[in-house]
């Protein structure tokens, strides 16, 4: 047990001496296609409405919880694409929550022959706070006793408001698509003039490729590798996906590695979907590589996602053909 709760105050508070620098994470990327590049808003080509859940650290008591609503869809006259993401990410049973809604347009045209591109701007509003009046701090903690009421660390509460944008850039074809996207454009400066939100880069690029099984007692199936590149300040972050498509099922492989400070393999994420015609379920396990696993057993994460008024016709033309988990 004095285990367990040494472990929530170090995820607690080594997220606090930083609080600002959190960023909205899923293991399933592609199931909030927004989350990853707003250039994706309008992509599929019809409207989607995507639900996300992440439960992390399950063997850690209230450790991280992540909750998400994204939305997009294509206005055809416009050649345009609108969304919105909302995100609630808690930790510590709500001594630090962060909370942002955002709106995106994106721009969708015809880079060269075969090949499409979309650019996007996305602003929206974070709400950082934190509230330590009901945490328990290290001198609590008592081996005779238990834990003690009273503590020599100040109670404190925080709350800052900030105003986001971002931008991103999707380009693709028939098989293969890349992307760019830049999180915090605008510099953070709090009440001391410090500033702690370092802008995210991301880079993306994956394929898919459908092999025809001429076995008739066979189905066909598509593979999808997939590579996402994210830095931040000086943190880098490499993950390597493969997806395998058959019939209705999608299974998912991806790894996740880290360059600084060190060069750090750092875990490993399995995918399992379901995807119907309008509607597409998805379940991940996310888990480190490392002596953290005892304590944290990894992370659980669902994701539903619905196509709404989503024809055929308008569903195939230069829609992208990417992953959906």
């Amino acid at each position: 047990m004095n285990k367990q709760v040494s472990l929530i105050f170090c995820i607690i508070f080594l997220s606090v001496t930083k609080i600002f620098s959190q960023d909205i994470h899923f293991s399933q990327r592609f199931a909030s296609l927004t989350q990853l590049n707003p250039a994706f808003a309008g992509i599929n080509r019809c409207a989607v409405l995507s639900l996300n859940y992440r439960n992390q650290y399950v063997g850690v008591p209230y450790a991280n919880n992540t909750a998400g609503m994204t939305f997009h869809n294509y206005i055809n006259n416009a050649q345009s694409g609108i969304g919105g993401n909302l995100f609630k990410f808690s930790q510590g049973g709500g001594v630090f929550n962060l909370y942002n809604a955002e709106i995106i347009y994106s721009f969708h045209f015809t880079a060269f022959r075969n090949t499409y591109a979309s650019l996007a701007m996305q602003t929206g509003f974070h709400s950082n706070s934190v509230n330590t009046k009901n945490a328990i701090f290290g001198d609590q903690i008592s081996l005779a006793n238990g834990i003690e009421e009273t503590s020599s660390e100040p109670k404190m509460v925080k709350k800052h408001n900030i105003l986001e944008f971002a931008t991103g850039a999707v380009l693709y074809n028939k098989y293969f698509y890349w992307g760019f996207a830049v999180h915090h454009l605008k510099k953070v400066h709090f009440s001391d003039n410090t500033y702690v939100l370092p802008k995210r880069f991301t880079l993306h690029w994956g394929g898919k490729f459908k092999f025809d099984v001429k076995d008739k007692h066979r189905t066909d199936f598509s593979i999808s590798p997939n590579i996402i590149l994210v830095q931040q300040s000086r943190f880098q972050e490499l993950n390597l996906g493969l997806y395998l498509y058959k019939n209705i099922m999608t299974f998912g492989l991806w790894s996740r590695q880290s360059f600084y400070p060190t060069k750090n393999f750092e875990g490993m994420i399995f995918i399992i979907g379901m995807q119907l015609s309008t509607f597409k379920l998805g379940y991940s396990y996310d888990f480190s590589i490392d002596r953290f696993y005892r304590y944290s057993l990894g992370s659980h994460e669902v994701s539903i996602s619905i196509r709404l008024n989503c024809e055929e016709k308008n569903k195939g033309k230069n829609a992208i053909s990417c992953p959906t988990f």
